[in-house]
């Protein structure tokens, strides 16, 4: 939790990813991500998501965090990721003037 990085993004939130086709996109969850860019497995995973079924109501970060399962610059590359994921000011309405 140093830098205040996990206060700044919340860890339930989805990004999203190119799919197969032209412009589709596909929701990913952070653990996908995560395990995409090799700083978690699996089975880290899924033990973060049954703690959190079995009634820890923290963020995924937090527990990954304290289980030493993640680490800071793991937290960094998903908030610089999530930061190239948003939307260009005024993009929206540039698409829907194509679209007309």
């Amino acid at each position: 939790m140093a830098n205040g990085l996990l206060s700044k993004v919340p860890m339930c939130d989805t990004i999203h990813v190119k799919s197969e086709g032209p412009g589709d996109t596909m929701p990913e969850r952070i653990g996908d991500f995560l395990i995409t860019i090799g700083a978690i497995t699996r089975e880290q995973v899924d033990h973060v998501l049954r703690m959190q079924a079995g009634g820890d109501s923290r963020i995924f970060g937090e527990i990954a965090l304290e289980l030493g399962y993640l680490n800071d610059d793991a937290i960094k590359k998903y908030v610089d990721h999530m930061e190239k994921q948003k939307p260009r000011p005024g993009a929206e309405e540039q698409v829907e003037e194509l679209g007309s």
